[in-house]
């Protein structure tokens, strides 16, 4: 009932709401005040907002911002990072895009949870109306440290694109198009919607193994085109899956293994090369 990021279930934003446009000419530059003090940068507004302030940030990309734009990354492999570092509530962080050409190239975005922050500290994410690629990790990566006491929880993914990353040197073979479109590890509550993924990789990962656990995961209306694999793999913990379009999968499709659990339901898969796979 009290929505995910920075807005309300109806649509608005919630009560005293930061708004932050980034261009590809204002990424290094924009400022924002969060908590009395004012920070500059797309990574440092971020950095800023995951020490402590729980104001609601909406932050709006318009056009293309790739890697050379940003003003810095906290992790040169993973791209912007967001923490819940030393927050003591729900961070409360929309990121969106503005129009129909939306984009982020060659970076990506970790969601985490780590195990010395409080128990709320991983709250309430969203990112919508983007389009991803040439992402060397994850485009989106969503971690907590563990799904019982400290997880990542409240998370809505909708209406994006991704293309496949771009690893020019990866430290493993199967990484040289990214580690993930979109993945999700130790938590619940996480809703992935009307998105569209094109000739991807390793495309979604629920959990990182048998000792994972993820709960209250819904997946439906996304549209799988041409993609290698992970639509999604389940590692562990409990996913719904409707309304999904699988075309033309060139590999596995919905993929489960270990304590992974999957109630497939009205799901259309169109000259699929494995339609699943438990």
């Amino acid at each position: 009932k009290t929505g995910s990021g920075a807005y309300n279930d109806d649509g608005t934003l919630k009560s005293n709401a930061v708004v932050v446009y980034v261009t590809k000419d204002t990424a290094k530059t924009v400022k924002a005040t969060l908590n009395g003090i004012t920070y500059t940068g797309f990574q440092d507004i971020v950095y800023g907002k995951q020490k402590g302030d729980t104001t609601p940030l909406d932050i709006r990309i318009i056009g293309t911002i790739d890697s050379t734009d940003m003003d810095r990354f906290d992790s040169s492999a993973e791209g912007l990072q967001v923490k819940g570092k030393n927050a003591g509530a729900e961070l409360n962080i929309t990121i969106e895009g503005i129009g129909d050409d939306a984009t982020v190239d060659g970076w990506g975005f970790t969601f985490s949870q780590t195990s010395t922050c409080p128990k709320d500290a991983g709250k309430s994410f969203e990112v919508r109306n983007i389009t991803f690629k040439n992402y060397t990790e994850d485009a989106l990566g969503f971690q907590g440290d563990d799904a019982i006491t400290c997880p990542i929880e409240r998370v809505w993914v909708h209406n994006n694109v991704f293309y496949p990353g771009y690893c020019a040197n990866p430290a493993e073979g199967d990484k040289a198009e990214g580690d993930g479109s979109c993945d999700f590890k130790r938590g619940k509550y996480y809703t992935m919607s009307y998105n569209h993924y094109i000739n991807c990789h390793k495309t979604n990962l629920l959990g990182a193994g048998d000792s994972d656990d993820q709960f209250y995961m819904t997946l439906h209306h996304n549209w799988y085109e041409g993609v290698a694999s992970r639509q999604p793999l389940g590692a562990g913990g409990n996913v719904h899956i409707y309304n999904t379009y699988f075309d033309h999968a060139k590999s596995q499709t919905i993929d489960l293994r270990g304590k992974a659990a999957c109630f497939s339901e009205a799901n259309y898969f169109d000259a699929c090369k494995n339609a699943y796979k438990s």
